[in-house]
């Protein structure tokens, strides 16, 4: 499954923050500073980074999407074989 932007939901639960929803759970925040950057934040407070735009941010949140998500596709290689045996699967990055 690929992120598109068109295809997540941006929540305003606040005249500030903004809820991005991927997959039917929240995935992030969003947050208007008072020097109008934004600021990403993931659930659990974790502050991730500042950016000039919406956009920007939005194509961050974007950008750790893929990497989870390749990361949850290299866990899945790494335990399937057929003897049982662990294993290392390489995985070409598109970044």
């Amino acid at each position: 499954m690929n992120f598109n932007i068109n295809q997540c939901s941006v929540n305003l639960i606040s005249p500030e923050v903004a809820e991005v929803i991927v997959d039917e759970s929240v995935f992030a925040y969003t947050r208007l500073e008072e020097n109008q950057e934004v600021t990403v934040i993931f659930p659990g407070a974790i502050i991730h980074e500042s950016f000039n735009s919406h956009a920007d941010a939005l194509e961050e949140i974007g950008r750790i999407w893929h990497l989870i998500r390749e990361a949850e596709i290299g866990m899945q290689l790494l335990f399937r074989s057929r003897n049982r045996e662990c294993h290392t699967v390489q995985i070409a990055s598109s970044h």
